[in-house]
């Protein structure tokens, strides 16, 4: 819908790609439509261990639109942590870059194999039976106290998160949200669907990026980036090289406790602190 509201605006911004709303509509049918004819239907599971990337938002949109749940896997997770997941969740395919070169019993596809071939199938969205209460994803705890669970999560939990997250905080076409969660994370898909749901513009920055707060710095200051989502541990890191200068943005602060000093400094360099 936002796709057909908004064709030309950018949706998502990487590394100085930008992909409008009409190609990320077009490229991510055009994926389904590749997981359809090799195998995928409504409720398989499919892996998912990608760097961040232009090619991310099109791999995750065209997993649902074929009608699959998919399951994000940290590539730098170890092989053996990867595959207790991959078999626990029963995935059907994993899709991955060859230079992970996972050694995996799942049937493991590569993106740099699919991307060029995507021409081949049509832009159009594919016919495919969905509900709200199908499963969107399946994302594995860190495993801290035992082996890693999976937790199941449906479209509409999704959804009523994002349009309560789009009311408040509140989230606009103009705004620029700057990603910096990794996709194991469940954070990460508030960060990617909430501005496809509104018409705004995900940043991403690539994974060596997101854990350097100058990069970070850099990337708001250079993109007006205005609104970023992280935890209490990044804030903290990122008002120490700030230094004296403003943050005006709208600050989300999650995963963590957050504690009133850091509140109180966060608050006198951003616009807005929940």
């Amino acid at each position: 819908e936002t796709a057909a509201a908004h064709p030309a605006a950018v949706a998502i911004h990487f590394e100085g790609e930008k992909t409008t709303y009409q190609e990320l509509e077009a490229r991510s049918n055009q994926f389904a439509h590749y997981l359809i004819e090799n195998g995928i239907h409504r409720g398989d599971i499919v892996g998912l261990a990608l760097e961040r990337s232009s090619y991310l938002p099109v791999v995750i949109l065209g997993i649902l639109k074929a009608g699959g749940i998919f399951q994000p896997l940290d590539p730098s997770y170890p092989l053996q942590r990867i595959n207790y997941i991959l078999r626990d969740g029963g995935a059907k395919k994993l899709i991955t870059f060859a230079e992970n070169n996972f050694e995996t019993p799942t049937e493991t596809v590569y993106i740099e194999e699919i991307i060029p071939r995507l021409n081949e199938y049509s832009p159009s969205l594919p016919n495919v039976e969905r509900s709200s209460n199908d499963l969107i994803y399946i994302l594995h705890t860190s495993g801290s106290t035992g082996k890693p669970k999976g937790v199941e999560i449906t479209h509409k939990n999704v959804v009523n998160l994002l349009l309560s997250m789009q009311h408040a905080p509140g989230l606009a076409r103009n705004d620029r949200l700057l990603s910096i969660t990794s996709i194991s994370f469940d954070i990460f898909y508030l960060e990617l669907f909430l501005p496809l749901i509104t018409g705004a513009t995900m940043y991403m920055v690539n994974s060596a990026d997101t854990k350097d707060a100058r990069e970070v710095i850099s990337c708001v200051q250079k993109e007006n980036i205005t609104v970023l989502q992280t935890t209490p541990s990044v804030w903290n890191s990122i008002l120490e090289i700030a230094g004296s200068a403003p943050l005006p943005l709208k600050a989300i602060c999650g995963g963590e406790a957050l504690s009133k000093d850091l509140a109180r400094k966060l608050l006198t360099k951003v616009n807005e602190l929940w």
